[in-house]
């Protein structure tokens, strides 16, 4: 029977053992480019190997992870997020009011891009300070090698474990299922993918996941995904010199001329005098 969430968690906290820890600074790009998340995630390879691209000492490489590897990526560092061997992954993710953790079971022969929906747990209340300690301590530079990195790993699992265990709160139900979809959306924004689609997939009333996202996120569907869209677009102006016609394509836009027009109506200027102004 497959290792449970709860059960990883409890692994990692009772004195798992550690090969190393590792902290991606994103400096060097990737082509394509890779996408980022608006929070920080703290993963533990716990089954398989996990061929990863990252960005350490601003180069470009390839790691190949293994049980015992954790790495944590900072809010707007970019993730590769390989899913071509099989591997089993523990993620922790504080995010704005909530904390989620999820254990994601990739088979192998997948392709980036596919989705493997996770075993996931949505705390529903805000982060507990302790937690936000251990990801500050652990995302300083420089001390990725420090002999107090297993403590404060374990650490992560142990307070991670304990908001698991607590009752969810009455709306944790639709918190859950917002946040079900909102981090699949997050991985997936720069293919194309409708309303419809998206609650086909999560078994949902398109009607419904409007009013979801409208009364927990504060938009639609469509403008979430817009959204994250020109997050990684004004990304790229400002740290590449790719042409404006590739920063489209790239996030997922369906032409050159929608992205410059809504660009203008967003920015007040159009993205050639965006990445000048940016640089300048």
């Amino acid at each position: 029977m497959a290792e449970t969430l709860t059960e990883a968690l409890e692994r990692i906290a009772g004195g798992m053992e550690f090969r190393r820890f590792l902290l991606p600074d994103g400096v060097a790009a990737l082509d394509p480019p890779a996408g980022t998340q608006p929070c920080d995630r703290l993963l533990f390879v716990m089954h398989g190997v996990k061929r990863e691209p990252m960005s350490l000492g601003g180069e470009a490489r390839e790691i190949e992870l293994a049980p015992g590897d954790a790495y944590l990526v900072r809010k707007n560092v970019w993730e590769y997020c390989s899913v071509a061997t099989a591997h089993r992954l523990l993620c922790i993710v504080p995010r704005n009011g909530f904390l989620r953790v999820s254990y994601y079971d990739y088979p192998a022969g997948m392709h980036r891009g596919e989705w493997c929906d996770p075993e996931a747990v949505h705390s529903g209340r805000p982060v507990p300070q302790p937690l936000l300690a251990v990801f500050a301590a652990l995302g300083e530079p420089g001390g990725e090698a420090g002999s107090h990195v297993p403590h404060l790993l374990r650490a992560a699992a142990a307070l991670a474990l304990a908001e698991c265990r607590r009752p969810a709160p009455p709306a944790g139900k639709a918190a859950a299922t917002f946040d079900r979809v909102r981090t699949f959306l997050d991985y997936n924004y720069t293919r194309p993918i409708g309303r419809g689609e998206l609650a086909e997939r999560f078994g949902l009333n398109a009607n419904y996941l409007s009013e979801l996202f409208r009364r927990m996120g504060g938009c639609g569907v469509q403008e979430y995904i817009e959204a994250r869209r020109f997050d990684m677009a004004r990304r790229l102006l400002r740290t590449t010199e790719l042409p404006v016609k590739t920063v489209a394509e790239h996030c997922g836009f369906s032409g050159e001329v929608y992205f410059i027009r809504r660009f203008r109506e967003l920015h007040g200027r159009p993205p050639g005098r965006y990445r000048i102004e940016q640089n300048s």
